[in-house]
């Protein structure tokens, strides 16, 4: 059963109208529990987890701030309980320009990075999105970019070739003799920037070895 974290204030004008939505979903056994804090009276709470404007709400895995209707709410929920939720949720951060929320939420939990194969696969991603995960995955460590070498492999096969230039470079982040074997087969792609983006990744797959 999801849970739900709530902070608020006493002059927020939309705490009143969440709260209410949030409450509701309790009531109908949408939400397991409701924990409210209210800022000004727990400003070390509202600091520990970064919060710095209310309405600020945690649906499951989900940080959420602003004006949030009841449906809005309750489909957080419903997500927060399904396989691609969080993909979801990355998608619309992103698509919103909150990517140091998605970061701030992967430092926290570096599996979320696995959702970001369900974006980087779909050709309708929006521009904004792919270059929000293209930061996140630069950035991260190589043994969390690892975990992702299988699905990446894969994706260097796909039919779009858009989709196999994204997966063969960053098959070059990780330390994975399959994904050498990958980006050593675009090499031989049918389509001329794949192929440039084989030879690049080659040489900072390389490169990372030393």
């Amino acid at each position: 059963m999801t849970d739900a974290h709530l902070f608020l204030s006493s002059t927020c004008p939309y705490c009143p109208a969440v709260l209410a939505g949030l409450s509701d979903l309790v009531k109908k056994g949408k939400l397991g529990e409701l924990l409210v804090t209210n800022i000004e009276q727990n400003p070390e709470k509202a600091a520990e987890f970064g919060v710095r404007s209310v309405p600020w709400v945690r649906i499951g895995p989900f940080e959420l701030t602003g004006q949030l209707t009841p449906a809005e709410l309750a489909q957080w929920v419903e997500r927060a309980g399904s396989e691609g939720g969080m993909a979801d949720y990355v998608r619309e951060q992103l698509s919103a320009g909150e990517l140091a929320t998605v970061e701030k939420r992967l430092k926290q939990d570096p599996s979320i990075a696995r959702s970001f194969i369900t974006l980087l696969e779909d050709p309708e991603t929006p521009l904004e999105v792919r270059l929000g995960i293209d930061s996140m995955l630069e950035s991260l460590p190589q043994d969390a970019v690892e975990p992702l070498a299988d699905d990446l492999v894969r994706l260097s096969q796909s039919d779009n070739h858009r989709i196999r230039s994204d997966a063969t470079w960053y098959l070059a982040l990780t330390d994975n003799n399959k994904a050498r074997s990958a980006i050593e087969a675009r090499l031989q792609d049918e389509n001329p920037e794949v192929r440039e983006i084989a030879r690049e990744a080659l040489e900072k797959f390389d490169s990372n070895q030393h």
